[in-house]
């Protein structure tokens, strides 16, 4: 007497049918009726019938939670396994989409990479601010988080709590120096234009990275 089995995919599947009383019967692949693949086990007849069992599948790229049903003799040697317990499985929550690097394999080019596909009005006091976040974005994500903004504090000419034109490289990296940057000469300007200019050591004080605040705040949540 054999129970029938059909799985997607079919090939190097393997069921196991482990009867409540402990016996546990191992599948193989074979073809039913009508000459359709399947999968068969051999159900000896000292198996009680309407007794539960437990249905598990092996295979070397797919897995699926064991799942219990009741093991029905029909008529002659057909088996029946009816499902009667869903189990459910925990949500995994997906994973946030990475920062998205832009095209640069330098500063330099990088900085005017953003200039070039943002058009920042450099003649006004937001516009340099706001180009100086997309810039240090922009450096984080595609060369190192070391590259942050410098801390104002209020009172001091800034944009959103940092310096309106310069960033901060925290230490040496990939060939360029740690330390404050200007990104804009004669910012606030019409002469206003990108640049990456080294205009002093770094202060670890004033340096952060938003990105960095971020991931500690999730830290810390957990």
């Amino acid at each position: 007497m054999q129970a029938i089995l059909y799985s997607q995919p079919i090939n190097d599947a393997i069921p196991t049918i482990t009867h409540d009383n402990g016996v546990v019967l191992t599948g193989y692949f074979s073809h039913d009726q009508h000459g359709n693949a399947c999968l068969k086990v051999d159900i000896p007849p000292s198996i009680p019938a309407g007794n539960g069992c437990t249905v598990e599948w092996s295979h070397p790229d797919y897995e699926i939670e064991p799942q219990h049903c009741l093991l029905v003799r029909e008529t002659g040697d057909k088996w029946w396994l009816l499902h009667d317990v869903w189990r459910l499985c925990k949500k995994v929550d997906e994973p946030e989409p990475g920062p998205i690097p832009v095209p640069g394999e330098t500063p330099e080019e990088i900085i005017q990479y953003v200039y070039e596909s943002t058009l920042p009005n450099l003649s006004t006091h937001d516009g340099c601010g706001q180009f100086t976040e997309n810039v240090q974005t922009a450096l984080s994500n595609s060369l190192s988080p070391l590259y942050g903004h410098i801390s104002k504090t209020p009172g001091q000419n800034q944009y959103n709590g940092h310096a309106v034109d310069a960033i901060m490289l925290l230490m040496d990296f990939d060939g360029v120096v740690a330390g404050v940057y200007d990104i804009i000469s004669n910012s606030v300007s019409d002469e206003a234009r990108p640049a990456f200019n080294h205009v002093g050591p770094p202060d670890s004080n004033l340096w952060y990275n938003p990105a960095f605040e971020t991931f500690v705040l999730r830290a810390r949540k957990k």
